[in-house]
């Protein structure tokens, strides 16, 4: 079990005064900085929501550059000052090495924790008051059988059918269709996306929204009421830029509530990271030095992002699209109970790697 004492001595090390003060300094910079600069020139039809989301997107990122070394350096020089001489008087105060190294990362992980609360004060303070209509990932609207065309080309019209999201879509979902045009072919497009319900027994409700965009963009619709398949018809209003569209599956997005979720789901996103992070810098620190520790985890975790395919449930790998998300003015996807699991397995692997490195718990052992 951690011990209170050798907890509060590294979060009081964790939360030193030099970087709680360079944290407090650059959040206000960051809060007050205009994220919202041209955002109404980057094909959305709601450039407010994008230049909250930008700023609460900037804000998380320049405060991680700090947070995330700062942690993980510390976390890797803990097992080196106990050999560097801490541990003759550490072993008095603590019941042995699990005790010490239990309570180090303990306190750490608070240290980390009352950070990213400070970065989600400052995050909110730069996105500003929201709405109550912010949307959350909910997956893809892929078409049905082989209506799918993987490339579209510039044609005056073109139509697919997915079939009926059924309860996974309530009322308010919207679906959003990324397109862009051959730069080669003009300038701009004027482009009109249509959505209707249709099939045996549906409302035959429909929508639709025109742009004319400039370069890629999005052209966002809210699903139909009713039931019935949902069929899609993208179609170039005039003479222009070819449009094409990567991938024939829309994505579906549902009302998630207020905007503050997209902060809170970022710090729950940021912190498991720096928990694992810390646990094996802490670990592999054991039979290391702390520069090597330090490159390994950063290393471990490049790896991840870079690979072709990692499960999304590791440590940190969901983060990169959850940072996306955000700027987009959208909620990020929650950690899953897999996510959790994971971090929970890092964590411990991080400690055990610790605890067996520390046979030599005094100098004179």
């Amino acid at each position: 079990m951690p011990e209170a004492s050798l907890t509060l001595l590294y979060l009081r090390r964790a939360l030193h005064p030099g970087l709680a003060a360079a944290l407090i300094v650059l959040a206000l910079v960051l809060a007050g900085a205009d994220w919202g600069q041209g955002t109404a020139l980057l094909g959305t039809e709601d450039p407010e929501l994008l230049a909250r989301g930008l700023a609460r997107q900037g804000v998380w990122l320049g405060l991680a550059v700090i947070v995330a070394p700062a942690a993980v350096v510390g976390a890797a020089r803990v097992v080196a000052r106990w050999r560097a001489g801490e541990a003759d008087w550490l072993a008095a105060r603590a019941r042995g090495p699990a005790t010490a190294v239990a309570s180090a990362w303990l306190g750490i992980a608070i240290g980390c924790a009352l950070a990213c609360l400070l970065v989600l004060a400052a995050a909110e303070l730069a996105a500003g008051p929201g709405g109550d209509a912010a949307l959350r990932a909910a997956g893809e609207l892929a078409p049905r059988g082989t209506d799918g065309i993987e490339r579209l080309p510039g044609v005056e019209g073109v139509a697919w059918t997915v079939r009926d999201p059924g309860p996974a879509a309530p009322a308010g979902s919207v679906a959003r269709l990324r397109v862009g045009m051959r730069v080669w072919s003009g300038p701009a497009a004027d482009v009109r996306l249509t959505l209707e319900r249709v099939g045996p027994g549906s409302s035959g409700a429909r929508g639709e929204v025109a742009r004319r965009l400039s370069r890629a963009g999005l052209l966002a619709l809210e699903l139909p009421p009713g039931p019935g398949d949902l069929r899609f018809v993208l179609a170039r209003e005039s003479d222009g830029a070819a449009i094409v569209v990567e991938r024939a599956a829309a994505e579906l997005f549902v009302p998630a509530g207020n905007e503050l979720l997209a902060g809170l789901a970022l710090l729950c996103h940021v912190w498991a990271a720096l928990a694992a992070w810390t646990a094996l810098a802490l670990g592999l620190g054991a039979w290391m030095s702390p520069a090597g520790a330090t490159v390994s985890v950063a290393g471990l975790q490049a790896a991840l992002w870079l690979a072709p395919v990692a499960p999304r449930a590791l440590p940190a790998v969901a983060l990169p699209a959850a940072f996306a998300r955000a700027g987009e003015g959208l909620v990020p996807a929650a950690l899953g109970p897999a996510a959790g699991a994971a971090t929970a397995a890092a964590v411990l692997v991080g400690l055990t790697l610790a605890v067996l490195g520390l046979r030599a718990w005094r100098r004179e052992a």
